[in-house]
Formats: structure tokens, sequence, C-alpha cells
């Protein structure tokens, strides 16, 4: 296999893998959770 992404737990919420973001944000409850983190970290 091969390694698909790398990063700490805070950079997960911005990753732009898709691949990633389709295995951690799969529900529709984590994919609110991201946006929220998301923009509090926008400002």
């Amino acid at each position: 296999g091969h390694k698909e992404w790398e990063g700490t737990k805070d950079d997960i919420f911005t990753s732009t893998n898709e691949r990633l973001n389709n295995f951690i944000f799969a529900s529709d409850l984590l994919r609110k959770v991201k946006d929220v983190e998301v923009q509090g970290m926008e400002g």
C-alpha cells in the first residue's frame, strides 16, 4: 500500500484530500462538525 495522507489531528479539518474527506467525514454530522471547525479557524 501507499500513504494517502499525512498530517496532524488539526490538519485533518483543512485537508483537500478527497479520499480522506470522504472517509473521515462520511456522515452528515461529521461534515457539519468539519464546517464548524473550519469556520472557527477562519475567524
